[in-house]
């Protein structure tokens, strides 16, 4: 059991160390290794308040999902609507950038340390199709678009298609921070991200988005 959940075990509503039971365990062993009994052990409670309180583990997850995909979506839409107010074009562009690649490894889960991000993609793995499956994955889509239509006016040698695909590639260069630069051992300081160190990466990614997007 997580030091954290020992706290929400202390005064913690059932649900909420159940919730949080889970999203220790979808990060530690993956959606594979969710079960009633181990979410329970996780969280110190019986079995059956898995299916009282959510109706079972996919009630649980649904919920998970929804909680740790509107942090992301708060995250980018503030950012996105100062970005919206920043007159300079290079400076425009930055914040663009920032409303899209920050929350994705920047804003963390709701009961751990690691971004939000990981515990979206495990729930959206875990899940079977359902209507709120469907609508996290369409406002997901729409996050993405509502960076784009802004992107497009600072960026007019790329097509609709094009800018959306450079985006989800950029997505995809966010796997390489922290948590799993320090497991990789590619940074020789270990453990929590400094904000030193989490300013020099927040840079260089910054400067690697622009050089993606700009390029011909």
């Amino acid at each position: 059991m997580s030091a954290d959940i020992r706290t929400i075990n202390a005064s913690g509503a059932t649900s909420e160390r159940l919730l949080a039971a889970a999203e220790t365990l979808i990060l530690r062993v993956g959606s594979a290794g969710l079960r009633v009994r181990n979410i329970a052990k996780e969280a110190d409670a019986n079995v059956a308040l898995v299916s009282y309180h959510f109706g079972g583990v996919q009630g649980l997850l649904a919920e998970l999902l929804s909680i740790n995909a509107a942090r992301i979506h708060a995250s980018r839409s503030a950012m996105l609507d100062r970005a919206r107010q920043v007159e300079k074009r290079k400076d425009r562009l930055d914040s663009l950038i920032s409303a899209y690649v920050d929350p994705i490894w920047l804003v963390q889960a709701r009961w751990t340390a690691a971004p939000a991000r990981m515990v979206v993609r495990e729930c959206l793995n875990a899940m079977e199709q359902s209507a709120l499956r469907a609508r996290t994955v369409a406002q997901i889509n729409a996050s993405v678009e509502a960076v784009a239509i802004h992107l497009l006016p600072l960026l007019p040698h790329l097509s609709h298609g094009e800018l959306v695909t450079r985006l989800r590639l950029l997505s995809g260069a966010t796997e390489m921070l922290q948590p799993r630069l320090d497991r990789l051992g590619l940074f020789p300081d270990e453990g929590v991200m400094s904000r030193t160190r989490q300013s020099l990466l927040s840079d260089s990614l910054l400067r690697f988005a622009r050089g993606a997007l700009q390029a011909p």
